[in-house]
């Protein structure tokens, strides 16, 4: 497996020279390069005269269209597009909700760019991390000649980050990072007779609305106490970033001061901590962080995703997942998801195996937002309020599910996330 991906991978040679443009989250162009060396080019870039690829690397889609994409690049750049010469290529590694092509701003300001500077959108090739984004795209704008692909980048960034250790990690430890390992399924199935201490396993680090109200959830049921988990208060929050717990349950339940004296309890008892002492003082580097005792040590993982939103079929809809689901499932844990609805669906069609009838996986097609975080939560308090040797057996009854999610990841996942990247390579370089 390669540690760069798709036209990133500077290992393997390409039809076509690509010209890089890297712009940052305020939309401004903070580096541009031709890539290659001079034969790649016959001689120069400035001089060149055939086909290539313009690869422009976006952290905010919204503010790069705000600021003008085509107005601010080379004139022979701009020429050669009007002359279709090139390929456009916008690639976003990290977002694709809002800030995405799939939503009407953008999509409107990027098609009154393509107007304006007399470029084809047919040379328009645009690729984020929602999972359903082919689809959503064709429905909401089947007129478009803009050709949008689901990149898989946070599939294949998981495992290129991989790094395990065995047992927590106090504030000034260091851990070893270790390519590619996992916990194995020697030490799983030796496991077995091991009662584990913990229900289960979550971690929550940025105080998006609908994590406040989950973890607001766990602690007024006292469930907090049943699990390794983590999540940040207001005066410790992530790398000295302030932030409201009440502001941000308020927005879940569109509500004003949602049950303030349990918010104001449930302030006075964070942070949690869980397994990682410095999680909120340092710039995130835990995304793909195992720790071994903690997997070893619960019986399941509820992982509160990035994003969550209702479903309504009039508008485009995202199901983008993060290293938060791919983790528990190569490490030997069920998974209660709160997330977009259809993720689970999603995850079938990889090929993994999700946990019904040993979890009522319902909510993942419930379309309204409130109904489903509680259908979620529901599943949470019912496999909490087990005593631990009745969920010990429930979990080894389903120890050919977990053995096979881990497998598949590495054996199927992984070489397909590959091909598909490949495969937009290809189409950009046609």
């Amino acid at each position: 497996m390669n540690l760069s991906y798709g036209l990133n991978d500077f290992t393997k040679k390409r039809k076509k020279p690509i010209y890089y443009i890297i712009s940052n989250f305020s939309g401004q162009i903070v580096e541009e390069y031709p890539a290659g060396d001079p034969v790649d080019w016959k001689g120069e870039f400035l001089t060149y005269a055939d086909e290539y690829v313009l690869l422009i690397k976006i952290d905010s889609f919204n503010n790069l269209l705000l600021e003008g994409i085509f107005s601010r690049i080379d004139k022979k750049i701009l020429n050669d597009l009007q002359q279709d010469r090139v390929k456009v290529c916008l690639y976003l590694e990290e977002g694709g909700l809002h800030d995405s092509v799939l939503n009407e701003v953008p999509y409107k300001l990027l098609q009154k760019e393509l107007l304006k500077f007399n470029i084809n959108e047919s040379n328009i090739v645009y690729t984020d991390n929602n999972l359903i984004i082919e689809e959503e795209f064709n429905k909401h704008y089947p007129d478009s000649k803009i050709k949008v692909f689901s990149n898989y980048f946070q599939i294949w960034r998981y495992f290129v980050n991989q790094v395990k250790v065995e047992s927590r990690i106090g504030k000034w430890e260091r851990e070893d990072r270790l390519e590619g390992e996992v916990l194995s399924i020697d030490k799983f199935l030796k496991s077995k007779s091991i009662y584990r201490d913990k229900h289960f396993l979550s971690y929550n680090r940025s105080p998006h609305p609908h994590r406040c109200a989950a973890i607001l959830y766990l602690f007024e049921n006292d469930l907090h106490k049943k699990g390794i988990l983590s999540f940040p208060s207001e005066t410790f929050g992530i790398e000295g970033n302030r932030f409201s717990i009440q502001h941000e349950i308020d927005r879940f339940y569109r509500e004003d001061n949602y049950k303030s004296e349990e918010v104001n309890d449930f302030k006075s008892n964070l942070p949690f901590i869980a397994d990682v002492d410095n999680i909120f003082l340092e710039q995130n580097r835990w995304d793909s962080v195992i720790i071994e005792s903690s997997f070893f040590n619960t019986y399941f993982s509820f992982v509160v995703g990035t994003f969550y939103e209702g479903y309504e079929s009039i508008n485009p809809y995202s199901v983008i997942m993060t290293e938060k689901v791919y983790k528990p499932l190569t490490n030997f844990h069920p998974v209660i998801y709160l997330g977009n609805m259809g993720s689970l669906k999603k995850l079938r069609e990889f090929g993994f195996k999700t946990f019904h009838p040993y979890i009522d996986e319902s909510y993942d097609e419930e379309p309204d937002e409130l109904k489903r975080f509680n259908m979620v939560m529901e599943q949470v308090n019912k496999l909490c309020n087990m005593e631990l040797p009745e969920l010990h057996d429930l979990y080894w009854s389903m120890f050919d599910i977990l053995i096979h999610n881990r497998d598949v990841y590495y054996k199927t996942v992984l070489p397909n996330c590959e091909n598909k990247i490949e495969n937009i390579v290809d189409y950009v370089m046609g």
